[in-house]
C-alpha cells in the first residue's frame, strides 16, 4: 500500500493545483464568459451606441468552444426594432485555427435573423447610428495590407427576414423580404479561393428568388445564376 501512495504523496500539490486549475477553467468557461459577454454587450450597447441590448441567454462550451445566444433583441432608446435574432450558434477551432495561421470557425448558424432598416426623411438610414462614434483624441489606425485570413466550415441562415422602409417618397414605400435562407460553406478569405453559396427569399405578395454560385473574395468577384 505504501508503494502506491507514496508517489501521490509526493506530487500532491502539483496535482492539486491542476485539479484547481481545471475546476476554475471550467467555471470561467461556463459561467463566467456568458456573464461577463452579456453584461459587457449590454453596456457598450446602451454607452457607446445608446441604444438597447436583450439577451435571453448566453451558453459557452469551453471543452468544445462552442457560443450559443438566444434571444437577442436590439432597439432604439424608444423601443422601436433594428435588428435581432433567435438563435446564434457558433463553434470555434482554436487548434485549427493555430495550425492554419487563420479564424477557423466550424460553423456559424444564424436562425430567425430579423433586420429593420429605414430610411428617414433626410436620407439617413438607420443602421448607420449602430457605427461606434469616433474618438476625436484617438490615433489614426495603422493601415494594414490584405483582408485577414478567415474560414468557415458553414455560415447559414435560416428563417431570416428584412423589413424596408423609404421615408423620403410620399407615400412610403415599404418592401419585406421573408423567409430568408443563405447557406456557404468551406468559406475562406484566402486570394483567388471560391466560395460556394445559396441564397433564397421572397417577398409578402409571393415573388420569390434564387441566387446560386460563387464568389471570391480576394478580388471581390462573383459568378452563378439569379
Amino acid at each position: 500500500m505504501d508503494a502506491l501512495t507514496r508517489p501521490l504523496q509526493q506530487h500532491r500539490k502539483p496535482l492539486i493545483a491542476v485539479g484547481a486549475a481545471v475546476v476554475l477553467y471550467t467555471l470561467a468557461g461556463f459561467w463566467g464568459v456568458p456573464y461577463l459577454a452579456r453584461t459587457q454587450a449590454v453596456k457598450f450597447v446602451e454607452q457607446s451606441l445608446g441604444k438597447q441590448l436583450e439577451i435571453t441567454g448566453i451558453r459557452f462550451n469551453p471543452y468544445r468552444f462552442r457560443l450559443r445566444i438566444d434571444g437577442l433583441a436590439l432597439r432604439e432608446q424608444d423601443g422601436t426594432p433594428l435588428l435581432g435574432f433567435d438563435t446564434l450558434d457558433l463553434n470555434a477551432e482554436p487548434l485549427k485555427s493555430l495550425f492554419a495561421r487563420a479564424w477557423v470557425l466550424d460553423y456559424l448558424r444564424i436562425g430567425g435573423l430579423k433586420v429593420a432598416a429605414v430610411l428617414d426623411p433626410e436620407g439617413q438610414l438607420n443602421l448607420l447610428s449602430l457605427k461606434p462614434p469616433s474618438d476625436p483624441d484617438a490615433a489614426a489606425p495603422e493601415t494594414t495590407s490584405g483582408i485577414p485570413r478567415i474560414r468557415f466550415g458553414e455560415l447559414a441562415l435560416q428563417d431570416g427576414s428584412l423589413s424596408f422602409e423609404d421615408q423620403t417618397r410620399q407615400p412610403a414605400f415599404a418592401l419585406e423580404l421573408a423567409p430568408i435562407s443563405f447557406t456557404l460553406r468551406d468559406f475562406s478569405t484566402a486570394v483567388d479561393y471560391q466560395n460556394a453559396y445559396q441564397f433564397t427569399a421572397a417577398t409578402a405578395s409571393g415573388e420569390t428568388f434564387t441566387w446560386n454560385g460563387a464568389f471570391s473574395v480576394q478580388p471581390l468577384a462573383s459568378n452563378g445564376t439569379f
